[in-house]
């Protein structure tokens, strides 16, 4: 159809593939970093393609099933060995 595309594949990112994801209506942040769907958790691989075709824009709006199950578990802060990861959820 003559509009650009390019493919984003992991490792090779121009964009923030996990905040694409959630503005697309996927899943949420957790607190460790990754992407959390409500039907497979962590258990994703994003890839995404870039275009320049017009395209009609939808209104993102927050999993709350996914940030309260993140407020609760708190597995990723346990087991982090660095405490890199949060006890409490940032927001």
């Amino acid at each position: 159809m003559g509009y650009a595309a390019r493919a984003q594949i992991v490792d090779n990112y121009d964009v923030l593939a996990t905040l694409v994801a959630r503005d697309a209506g996927l899943g949420e942040i957790g607190r460790h970093s990754l992407l959390i769907t409500p039907r497979l958790g962590t258990r994703v691989r994003l890839g995404l393609v870039t275009t320049d075709l017009p395209l009609v824009a939808h209104t993102w709006r927050s999993d709350a099933s996914v940030l309260d199950f993140c407020a609760v578990c708190k597995k990723c802060a346990d087991s982090c060995p660095s405490n890199s990861i949060p006890r409490t959820t940032v927001t």
